[in-house]
């Protein structure tokens, strides 16, 4: 949570699994944004969209009984994102 931008405003979110909850956050005059994901459920992978159209990369954290907040880079391609989400865990996205 620590790595939402300063001057940040929370976003609307909307998630189609009961599983997960999320929060988004973005300084939209810095273009960087935040997405905090908890999933409480069983792995799968997840579209993220409605993110800047404008940023072409994402840092992406993980956090659970196996990973520390280990770091994997993505790819953003027309503001989606696909992320795997792991069982039991909380993932970061941060778009700077």
């Amino acid at each position: 949570m620590a790595a939402t931008p300063a001057g940040a405003f929370a976003l609307p979110v909307i998630s189609s699994k009961s599983t997960l909850n999320a929060a988004a956050f973005g300084n939209i005059a810095q273009g960087q944004y935040a997405v905090h994901m908890v999933n409480n459920g069983a792995a799968c992978d997840a579209l993220v969209s409605g993110l800047p159209a404008d940023k072409t990369a994402a840092e992406v954290y993980v956090t659970n009984q196996q990973e520390h907040m280990s770091m994997h880079r993505a790819e953003l391609s027309g503001g989606q994102l696909r992320v795997h989400l792991p069982s039991v865990s909380f993932i970061t996205i941060i778009i700077k």
